[in-house]
């Protein structure tokens, strides 16, 4: 009787272990790269459905899924630090020769034209369902761990879609 008894209680323990294992390797807050799915349908034209933010040691990329590319993306970003909405602002746009800009958060709001970094042009996928591109993390601080939200707008009607913050994704 004690056998089996002793061998159900390895059996428990060794579970318990590798759940506690799997636990601690997917925890968002440590992940390397964050999805975030948005409900296709909730907005008219440029509908974003998907941001994914891959955090590297030298890089932070953006991706971006919708069902057409807007003229215009605005990505807040978020790093650690006292209790605030987000640090810096990544645009990009068709009009800009497809670069990416970032500012902080003060001089985008204030108009201003001071950029953190400059980045060569993006990657939009053929049918301008996929927008990609990253920039340098030292353009961040550079931080241990990053969180964005995405808003895709036009010229003519304004803003069309937002999608709500990603978890924080930590630097691999």
């Amino acid at each position: 009787m004690r056998h089996p008894i002793r061998l159900l209680a390895t059996v428990l323990a060794t579970l318990l272990a590798c759940a506690a294992l799997t636990t601690t390797t997917t925890s968002p807050a440590g992940a390397e790269s964050v999805t975030l799915w948005d409900p296709a349908g909730d907005a008219d034209g440029y509908d974003i459905t998907k941001l994914r933010v891959r955090h590297k040691s030298k890089r932070v990329t953006f991706e971006l899924r919708q069902d057409q590319t807007p003229y215009w993306y605005e990505i807040r970003v978020d790093t650690p630090g006292p209790k605030k909405t987000y640090d810096y602002v990544v645009t990009w746009s068709i009009y800009g020769q497809r670069k990416v800009y970032v500012q902080t958060k003060k001089d985008f709001e204030d108009g201003g034209s001071n950029y953190v970094c400059r980045n060569k042009t993006a990657e939009v996928a053929d049918d301008n369902s996929v927008l990609t591109f990253s920039v340098a993390r030292s353009c961040f601080g550079p931080p241990k761990s990053v969180r964005v939200k995405a808003i895709a707008w036009d010229d003519q009607f304004g803003w069309k879609d937002r999608t709500g913050w990603t978890e924080r994704a930590g630097v691999a």
